[in-house]
């Protein structure tokens, strides 16, 4: 199992477990092996799909924002470089891009990297204070 796919199913068990009530979805489409049939399917179903789309939706209008989008990013994979510029990387750039995207909409859209950074993110966004 790739590291991001099991920092999201920790995500995951960590949202049913704290936040019960809330409603999230994780989009695993880029993990999925499709035969070129099942791949084909996708995109004409997923039409308006843009490449980039976020990891996770938490549904919850807090603080202002329609919903919380974040893009996983496994332990020491971090998208930025020391000074915090965004590395160079084309798929990094399509997901940042994304990021602007929803925060134009109103969605609170970032990277987070590792288990106790997206723990951090969400406890701070889904917590009234």
């Amino acid at each position: 199992m790739k590291p991001e796919s099991i920092l999201a199913q920790q995500v995951s068990d960590y949202l049913s477990a704290t936040y019960p009530y809330t409603i999230f979805q994780f989009s695993i489409g880029a993990d999925v092996k499709l035969s070129k049939i099942q791949a084909s399917r996708m995109h004409r179903v997923n039409g308006r799909w843009r490449k980039g789309f976020v990891d996770l939706v938490i549904y919850e209008r807090k603080h202002g924002y329609g919903g919380l989008m974040i893009e996983l990013k496994a332990d020491g994979r971090s998208p930025f470089k020391k000074n915090g510029e965004l590395k160079s990387d084309e798929h990094l750039r399509n997901q940042h891009g994304m990021h602007r995207q929803l925060s134009s909409k109103g969605y609170k859209a970032l990277f987070c990297t590792g288990f106790n950074e997206t723990r951090a993110v969400i406890d701070e966004y889904l917590n009234e204070t």
